[in-house]
C-alpha cells in the first residue's frame, strides 16, 4: 500500500472524491484536505502530508490550472520526482507541468476511468512512465521516457511551423540526416544516438519539412545528405557528449559541439543534445531549401551562427556572433539569410555600444538591410531588423507597426513574436508583451533565449514565482547556458537571492545587464538588498551618484532610485534634455514593477511626454498597463490632459 497526496481545486471536490474513493479500492492509502479546503488550510499539515506521500497526483482542470495551491502542490511532486498528473477537464497544464505525461480522464468514465488511474499510479510507483507512454523494452533512459512527451510536441509543432513557413515560400526538397554512434563508450553510445534518433524522428515532416532522421542501420541511411555522429563518454553523474555534423558524401565537418555535464543524468544531457542539433539541423534544412547552395565553408559558417542564435542576449548580441555573420556574407554574398541576421544584430547592438559608434552602426544595419530585401523580400528576419533600427526602435509606434505588419504574413514566426513582445513592453503594454515571449518561447521551447525572454517578462511584470520556476526549468535543461546565467544574475539582482546575485557579481564583473569593470555601486546595492537600513541604501546610491557626475541619464542609477522609493530624487535626474535621450533607448524599464514608486506620481506623465509615449497613448487610445492598477493614485487620462 502506498501514500498518494491529492490536489485538486475547490471547484473540482466532486470529481476529487470519485478519484480519491477509486485510488483507495485499488489498495493506497491518500490523502486530501477535503475538510481543510472547507474552511482554513493549514500548510504544516498539508507539507507534512506533501513530503511523507509516496506519490502526488494532481488534477488539471479549468478551475485548478489557475490555482496557485495547486501548482505549489504540482510543483513539490515535480521536483521530487513523485508527480502524476491526471487531465479531468481538456485543458492545458500550466508552463513549467507541460513536459509530463498526464493520465487522460477527461472523456472517460466509470470503471474505465478507474483502470486508467490504477494502472497508472501502480506504473509511477514502480518509477516507470504511465502505461500509455510505456518502453518496449529497458534502457538507459527508460525511467525518464515519460518526461520527453513534451519535447515530442514542441518539436512536431517547430516542424510544423517552419514547413508553414517553406511552403510560403516555395517548393520542399526531402533530405536525410543519419545518427550514428562514433567513439566514447560505444554501448551508451549508441543508445544515446538511439534515443537521439527518435527524439529528432518526432518531426513527422522533418527538419523544416526537409530532414528525414533515421538510425545507421536504416538502409535510407546509404543516401543520406548528413551525417550526424553522437560519443559519450564518463560516469555516474559526469557525462560528455560530443556531437558533430557532416556532409555524409565526403564526411566534411560542418558543425561540432560538445556537452559536458556534471552532477548530471543521462536524460538531461539527451535532451540539451537533442536541442542543440534541432536548431543547427532547422538552420541546414533553411539553407539547402534555398535558392542558393552554401558550399562547405559558408554552411558551417552559418551552422555555427545558428548555433550561437538560440542562446544570445538581443540587447548585446556581442562581437563574436557578429563577426561570424560578416565572415558569412564575404563567403556567400548572395545568402539573403545572411545579410538579414547581420542588420538585425547590428541594430540590436545599438544600446550596448557607445554613442561615437552608433552613426557607423546605423549606417552599416541600414546598409546590410538593403542587401538583405535585394536578396530575400518577405523574410520576417528583415522585418525585425528594420524594426530595431533606431528611427524605428526609438518611436513609439514605428517599430511595432512594421512588426505587426509582418506577423500577418508569418503568424507562427517565433521572432516576430518576441519582437512583437519587446516593443509591446516598450510603450507600457506589460501583458500583452509577456503574452508574446510567451507564444515565442512555446514556438521555440528549446531556445534558452527565448525562455530568458520569457522569464524577464514575467518577473518584470511582478509575476516574479512564476519567472522563477520558468527559469529554474531552463536551467536544468541549458545549466552553461550564457543568457541563462544572465537572466539569473539579473533577476536575483532585483527580485531574487541578493546574496546568490553577490556570487554571480563576483564571477561575471559589476553591472546591470552587462558587466561594467571598476563599478562598486552594484555591491552595494546589492549588500543594500541585503540589510535595507538607511546608511546601506545612502552608500549605494553615493556610488551610483559618483559614477554618473560625468553623464546624464544613468539607467541604474533611476532603477536604484525607484527600488529604494527615492522618487523626488529620480525625477530630480530626469531633469535634463540629455538624461531623457539617454534613457529613451529602453522606455521599458520604467514598466518594471521595481519603478512602481516612479511611474505612480503623476509627474511620470510630463517623463512620458518628453519620451514621446503621451502622444503614441492619446493617439491610439491604449494606455499602458499601469494606468488601470486601482492603487495609483491618479487618474491617466485627466493627468495627460494637462500635456495638451
Amino acid at each position: 500500500m502506498a501514500s498518494i497526496f491529492l490536489s485538486y481545486a475547490r471547484e473540482d471536490i466532486a470529481k476529487a472524491e470519485r478519484i480519491a474513493k477509486a485510488i483507495g479500492d485499488a489498495g493506497h492509502s491518500v490523502w486530501w484536505d477535503r475538510e481543510l479546503r472547507a474552511g482554513q488550510r493549514f500548510s504544516s499539515e498539508i507539507d507534512r502530508a506533501l513530503k511523507s506521500a509516496d506519490l502526488v497526483v494532481v488534477l488539471w482542470s479549468s478551475a485548478s490550472i489557475h490555482s496557485t495551491w495547486v501548482q505549489d502542490e504540482a510543483a513539490v511532486g515535480r521536483d521530487s520526482n513523485r508527480l502524476l498528473p491526471v487531465l479531468i477537464d481538456p485543458v492545458e497544464p500550466p508552463l513549467g507541468f507541460r513536459q509530463y505525461h498526464a493520465v487522460d480522464l477527461s472523456r472517460m468514465r466509470g470503471a474505465r476511468a478507474a483502470r486508467a488511474l490504477s494502472a497508472a499510479v501502480e506504473a509511477r510507483l514502480r518509477g516507470e512512465p504511465p502505461p500509455a507512454q510505456s518502453a518496449a523494452r529497458p534502457s538507459l533512459f527508460g525511467r525518464f521516457r515519460w518526461q520527453w512527451a513534451a519535447v515530442g510536441a514542441a518539436i512536431i509543432l517547430a516542424a510544423a511551423v517552419s514547413l508553414w513557413l517553406l511552403q510560403s515560400r516555395g517548393g520542399v526538397t526531402k533530405h536525410t540526416v543519419v545518427v550514428a554512434a562514433n567513439g566514447g563508450d560505444m554501448p551508451r553510445s549508441q543508445e544515446l544516438a538511439r534515443n537521439i534518433t527518435l527524439d529528432l524522428g518526432r518531426y513527422k515532416t522533418g527538419v523544416l519539412g526537409l530532414l528525414s532522421v533515421v538510425a545507421a542501420t536504416d538502409r535510407k541511411a546509404l543516401n543520406a545528405e548528413y551525417r550526424v555522429d553522437v560519443g559519450l563518454s564518463g560516469g555516474g553523474n559526469n557525462w560528455t557528449a560530443d556531437l558533430s555534423l557532416r556532409s555524409h558524401r565526403d564526411a566534411g565537418l560542418l558543425w561540432a559541439s560538445s556537452i559536458a555535464r556534471e552532477d548530471a543524468n543521462l536524460v538531461d544531457i539527451r535532451q540539451q543534445a537533442t536541442a542543440a542539433l534541432v536548431h543547427v539541423l532547422d538552420c541546414a534544412g533553411e539553407a539547402q531549401s534555398g535558392k542558393v547552395k552554401l558550399n562547405r565553408e559558408a554552411l558551417s559558417l552559418y551552422l555555427d551562427g545558428c548555433a550561437q542564435l538560440s542562446d544570445y542576449d538581443v540587447s548585446d548580441p556581442g562581437e563574436e556572433l557578429l563577426a561570424i555573420f560578416r565572415q558569412l556574407t564575404r563567403k556567400a554574398p548572395n545568402f539573403a539569410q545572411g545579410w538579414a541576421w547581420l542588420a538585425l544584430l547590428e541594430a540590436q547592438s545599438y544600446p550596448s555600444v557607445q554613442p561615437r559608434e552608433w552613426n557607423a552602426l546605423s549606417r552599416s544595419a541600414r546598409e546590410h538591410l538593403r542587401r538583405a530585401k535585394q536578396l530575400g523580400p518577405g523574410l520576417p528576419i528583415t522585418a525585425a531588423a528594420e524594426a530595431y533600427l533606431p528611427e524605428n526602435f526609438l518611436s513609439g509606434d514605428k517599430g511595432l507597426a512594421i512588426i505587426e505588419r509582418a506577423l500577418a504574413n508569418f503568424p507562427e514566426s517565433t521572432l516576430l513574436h518576441a519582437s512583437r513582445g519587446d516593443f509591446l513592453t516598450r510603450v507600457g503594454r506589460v501583458s500583452e508583451g509577456v503574452k508574446e515571449a510567451k507564444a515565442a518561447a512555446e514556438l521555440d521551447p528549446l531556445s534558452p533565449a527565448r525562455v530568458d525572454n520569457y522569464a524577464s517578462a514575467l518577473a518584470y511584470s511582478g509575476r516574479t514565482r512564476q519567472a522563477f520556476d520558468v527559469l529554474e526549468q531552463a536551467e536544468k535543461i541549458w545549466p552553461d547556458s550564457t543568457v541563462l546565467n544572465g537572466a539569473r544574475y539579473r533577476l536575483d539582482l532585483r527580485y531574487g537571492d541578493p546574496r546568490n546575485a553577490l556570487v554571480l557579481l563576483e564571477q561575471r564583473g559589476a553591472g546591470d545587464a552587462r558587466p561594467v569593470p571598476l563599478d562598486d555601486a552594484w555591491r552595494l546595492l546589492l549588500q543594500a538588498r541585503i540589510a535595507p537600513n538607511h546608511a546601506n541604501i545612502e552608500k549605494a546610491l553615493a556610488a551610483f551618484r559618483s559614477r554618473g557626475k560625468n553623464r546624464s541619464g544613468d539607467w541604474g542609477y533611476i532603477q536604484a532610485l525607484g527600488t529604494f522609493g527615492r522618487v523626488d530624487e529620480a525625477f530630480a535626474a530626469m531633469q535634463p534634455d540629455e538624461a531623457i535621450d539617454a534613457l529613451s533607448g529602453s522606455p521599458d524599464t520604467f514598466f518594471r514593477v521595481h519603478m512602481r514608486p516612479v511611474y505612480s506620481d503623476p509627474r511620470f506623465m510630463g517623463v512620458a511626454q518628453r519620451l514621446g509615449l503621451l502622444n503614441y497613448w492619446k493617439e491610439t487610445g491604449i494606455w499602458p498597463d499601469f494606468c488601470r492598477e486601482p492603487q495609483l493614485p491618479y487618474d491617466c487620462g485627466e493627468e495627460a490632459a494637462k500635456y495638451d
